[in-house]
């Protein structure tokens, strides 16, 4: 199949175009392995990043991200060590990467990344006001805030207060506008027998879990 799908980036031009319309700007052609894209982030109208993994014909899975200087005419391959679940960028070279085990860091525009050191645990988002000030949001109603760039989180105290097990509890979501946001999450008990696409057939007739939206 790898050889017939190329996943691809679309840019949509500015509202004062003439023409507006789709185009693409990037294709994948390796015809031994897939991409999967996670994540895309533009701080300017001419910088991006993309990121996420390429899998080859046994399965492998390979961390990538992807950057542009020229508004996605063209894209350079950064190789990093883990698969990122999510990006945020100042509008600068300044960004983070949130992988399955850390997060990353970075001041070069995404073509070079480093560890934080002592990142919090089960995180799928970050946002940050500033270079200092930041939030991190994950599974097992965990949500963190730092205020000296990553050195040190401490946990929301007001996260661990919502209802529901956390076990089942994640916060997925953040967005500010200047200093009034939002931290969205949900709460989903696990269905018995293990999800539909199992048994498609059962799943028809089987009553929907109660779940919960957190905000």
């Amino acid at each position: 199949q790898s050889n017939q799908y190329h996943p691809a980036i679309f840019l949509f031009p500015s509202p004062a175009a003439a023409d507006e319309h789709w185009v693409i700007q990037y294709q994948y052609r390796d015809v031994d392995s897939t991409l999967t894209l996670n994540d895309l982030s533009f701080p300017d109208q001419t910088h991006g990043i993309a990121c996420g993994y390429t899998t080859d014909r046994r399965g492998k899975d390979t961390p990538l991200v992807l950057v542009t200087n020229d508004a996605g005419n063209t894209w350079s391959d950064v190789k990093v060590k883990d698969p990122c679940l999510s990006l945020f960028f100042l509008p600068d070279t300044t960004g983070w990467v949130v992988s399955d085990k850390e997060i990353w860091y970075t001041e070069e525009g995404g073509r070079n990344w480093s560890k934080m050191k002592d990142s919090p645990e089960n995180v799928l988002r970050v946002w940050f006001f500033n270079h200092q000030h930041g939030f991190a949001a994950g599974r097992e109603k965990h949500v963190f805030e730092t205020k000296d760039g990553g050195a040190t989180w401490t946990p929301l105290p007001v996260a661990a207060t919502a209802p529901g097990d956390p076990t089942y509890t994640t916060y997925g979501d953040i967005q500010f506008s200047r200093l009034n946001g939002i931290i969205s999450g949900w709460d989903v008990p696990p269905t018995k027998g293990g999800p539909a696409w199992m048994d498609p057939t059962k799943a028809k007739a089987t009553r929907q879990v109660p779940h919960m939206s957190i905000l």
